[in-house]
């Protein structure tokens, strides 16, 4: 006998629960850190304190982040920031974000993402003589759009060398 079963709200939400679960792979949950890998390279500051730092974004295929812009107003808190952080408090003079790669999403509309490799530049001022480490963080939400699912967002943290 075939029975038919309504779809309505309370039903939709058991069955989210039942179904849901923590996106894992062979080495345990899906986190932004075993997603995202983040190396970071720095010039020399020079006379006046001014430093380059490139940052580095390796993403595990099929993920990808948001881009900063990523050119929806609806995904614009999801953008991938970068941001500075030190004893001395370094100025941050100007971060250059790429474009990103421009995809289409039914229901969402275009808008840019970081998938496989990505360099962001980050151009600091730091005090003179100010050679206290430094270190990079990058907020991100990592997506597997083969998968459907979104990870929370975190902040990823890398030294700067």
């Amino acid at each position: 006998m075939n029975r038919i079963m309504q779809l309505t709200p309370p039903v939709v939400a058991a069955m989210a629960l039942l179904f849901a679960g923590v996106p894992t792979n062979a080495d345990g949950p899906e986190t932004a850190a075993n997603i995202v890998k983040v190396t970071v390279e720095a010039d020399k500051p020079d006379t006046d304190g001014k430093q380059t730092i490139t940052i580095k974004l390796t993403l595990k295929k099929p993920w990808r982040v948001l881009a900063n812009p990523v050119g929806s107003k609806e995904l614009a808190g999801g953008e991938t920031k970068v941001s500075i952080a030190g004893k001395s408090k370094p100025e941050v003079v100007k971060i250059d974000y790429p474009q990103g790669k421009l995809v289409n999403l039914r229901g969402t509309g275009d808008f840019r993402v970081y998938d496989d490799k990505t360099e962001i530049k980050a151009y600091i001022r730091r005090a003179k003589g100010d050679t206290e480490k430094l270190e990079v963080r990058i907020y991100c939400v990592p997506e597997n759009y083969k998968k459907g699912i979104c990870l929370l967002p975190a902040t990823l943290k890398a030294a700067v060398p």
